[in-house]
């Protein structure tokens, strides 16, 4: 596969990567900038956007770059880097210091020659379980000699299309792959907080404006200059709904008002409503595309990128894969990486083959049963890390019988979470307890799955005036989460226990979403995984705040929900927030729209000369 890269993978996958082969073939890894999508694709050297599945299906999980991957030497220099990053994002340092810097640690020089204090990077929380191969000893990095960047091919699989090159547009979640070849207003640190990309700084004038200021000196790939007019472009073609795109048109300027250029590299922005955890509210898909290549391209802008990402368009075989190359002149430093491709192997046999032959180098969603063959095939390595999101079976509560409260937490209390964890997921998760998981704010670790109780169950039936049970149909979508066909399995057997009839209705992921996402909602109970990259306000505006009717909203209406929603959205303060949230998370528990089942494990695998790879 040629010389390899540094990859970070957060989130199911999130990626840092760098690259370069040093004396003796050794790869060396340097961490660049960071960059999300889901579980089913990788990111890389960028800040990335959920793939194939809407925004509001993705979910990330932000593991700090300390692990046993890292040897101390090479540690410290990430780390140096990854600092030198947050303090050119936060604004703390300029674009010339910032590059000035960069290309000191590059060298090897230290930070503090530079004149640059520096505060100690935050203590790590967890790590990632990685088995499987050799990590290199830091004596062997030592003697590395410094590689030239970019350098190298990186080969990727996803499981699920990119349906367009043109995110605007995209029905299903292109955002993550095309998004390496563009930039947006926000992006998520390694610690898993939001913070602002494009944007430079900003002020909150009042509750609903914002003034925000742009970074300088980005270009796009054909030559055109980012600037305020650019923003202001992109925001009335996304917020129009004739340009057809699922996640801009009403549900975007149901919260965001207008755009107003200000002057070169400074604009007003106007939300409709106060908008405290503003990022959360932009969408992952309001990515910059070049005004000029929408004019020029025409019709033909479905098939080609033109952004100002770290990396350029090469080509795209729709079902296939996605091919790009460095952008060197990248406005926060060239990737590491010269060439990536990003190939689509929907079959797990054939990724797993794909990957013990060297024809990819790393691979998502490995089956827990197929783990024993890879490790016993040597040079691979394994990586499992907790999904953000959970797996759910939405109940359509605007529907008789699951508009009665009791009905839907019989069904909770008639599920043998620890069974399903156990024998259908095989250990690779845990019980789910609630909405949402760990990661998301408003976490409240006192609060404990419903337990299995079939008898209390029977009883909620009765008194709700089911004592025969009922029947009704439950469906979903193959090939979003780990093992989602036998966990509906299992559900349906444990709810017809307690006197239930369920007909499944199963059908390929894009189809069912397709469906899922009309309104009115089409189903009686839909297996679905939420979670929306670590944002508690994206993923309950667009399943249960009843005002929003989002996409995933099915007929949850709560109005003390919906009023302490409002209030949390307006509240400034992250600590009586998070109060809040924690509040509505309570809500949701009681509830009960949803089956609350497990959070899955996410599984990855590597090719042992991919080092640094934190999923």
């Amino acid at each position: 596969m040629g010389t390899l890269a540094l990859v970070r993978m957060i989130s199911p996958s999130r990626f840092y990567h760098d690259s370069g082969r040093g004396e003796g073939g050794e790869v060396k890894s340097q961490e660049n900038y960071g960059g999300s999508c889901d579980g089913r694709g990788i990111a890389f050297g960028h800040t990335l956007r959920p793939q194939w599945r809407p925004t509001i299906f993705t979910r990330t999980r932000h593991i700090p770059t300390d692990s046993v991957l890292i040897p101390p030497q090479r540690k410290e220099k990430r780390m140096d880097e990854r600092r030198v990053q947050e303090l050119f994002q936060s604004g703390q340092i300029d674009r010339r210091t910032f590059l000035r810097l960069m290309a000191g640690i590059a060298s090897g020089t230290a930070m503090a020659a530079m004149g640059v204090a520096c505060a100690p990077a935050a203590a790590p929380t967890a790590a990632p379980e990685v088995t499987g191969a050799a990590v290199p000893t830091a004596s062997a990095v030592q003697t590395t000699a410094t590689p030239k960047f970019p350098s190298g091919e990186l080969t990727v699989v996803t499981t699920q299309a990119v349906d367009t090159m043109d995110v605007h547009v995209t029905r299903g979640g292109a955002q993550s792959m095309v998004g390496h070849m563009l930039d947006g207003l926000k992006r998520r640190l390694h610690t898993g907080k939001w913070t602002t990309h494009l944007i430079s700084s900003w002020e909150n004038v009042d509750e609903v404006t914002w003034l925000f200021h742009l970074q300088e000196g980005v270009v796009f790939h054909n030559g055109e200059v980012f600037n305020a007019s650019v923003l202001e472009y992109n925001f009335k073609r996304f917020a129009d709904p004739d340009t057809g795109t699922m996640y801009g048109g009403e549900r975007f300027t149901q919260y965001h008002k207008s755009c107003e250029v200000v002057d070169d590299y400074t604009v007003t922005w106007t939300t409709q409503t106060p908008l405290a955890p503003i990022l959360e509210f932009i969408s992952d898909a309001f990515q910059m595309m070049s005004p000029q290549a929408i004019t020029e391209l025409g019709a033909d802008l479905v098939n080609k990128a033109v952004g100002t990402g770290p990396f350029k368009f090469v080509e795209w075989t729709p079902g296939e894969k996605l091919v790009m190359e460095a952008n060197e002149d990248y406005w926060m430093g060239p990737p590491k990486l010269a060439r990536v491709v990003c190939r689509q192997i929907v079959e797990p046999a054939t990724r797993i083959v794909e990957l013990k032959t060297g024809g990819v180098d790393a691979i998502s969603h490995v089956p827990v049963e197929n783990i024993p063959e890879l490790e016993e095939a040597g040079g691979i390595q394994i990586i499992r890390v907790p999904s953000e999101m959970p797996s759910y079976i939405e109940l359509n509560c605007g529907r008789e019988p699951f508009n009665d409260v009791r009905v839907r937490q019989a069904m909770n209390y008639a599920i043998d979470r620890e069974s399903i964890v156990q024998y259908v997921m095989m250990g690779a998760g845990e019980a789910q307890a609630g909405f949402l998981t760990s990661a998301h704010e408003g976490y409240d670790p006192d609060l404990k799955p419903y337990p299995y109780d079939p008898d209390k169950a029977r009883s909620l039936l009765s008194d709700a005036g089911y004592p025969n049970g009922f029947k009704f149909t439950l469906s979903g979508g193959i090939g979003q989460s780990y093992k989602d066909k036998e966990i509906m399995e299992a559900v349906a057997s444990q709810l017809e226990e307690i006197g239930l009839t369920v007909e499944l209705n199963i059908m390929e992921f894009g189809a069912f979403i397709g469906e899922f996402i009309e309104k009115p909602a089409p189903f009686d109970a839909a297996s679905i995984a939420y979670g929306s990259r670590g944002s508690s306000f994206e993923t309950m505006n667009m399943s249960v705040y009843s005002k929003a009717n989002g996409a995933g909203w099915y007929g949850y209406e709560n109005p003390e929900f919906d009023a302490l929603f409002e209030e949390a959205m307006a509240t400034f303060d992250p600590t009586e927030r998070d109060l809040k949230v924690r509040q509505l998370r309570q809500i949701l528990y009681d509830d009960a729209p949803f089956i609350y089942i497990a959070v899955p494990q996410i599984i990855y695998a590597t090719r042992a000369n991919v080092h640094d790879f934190y999923p």
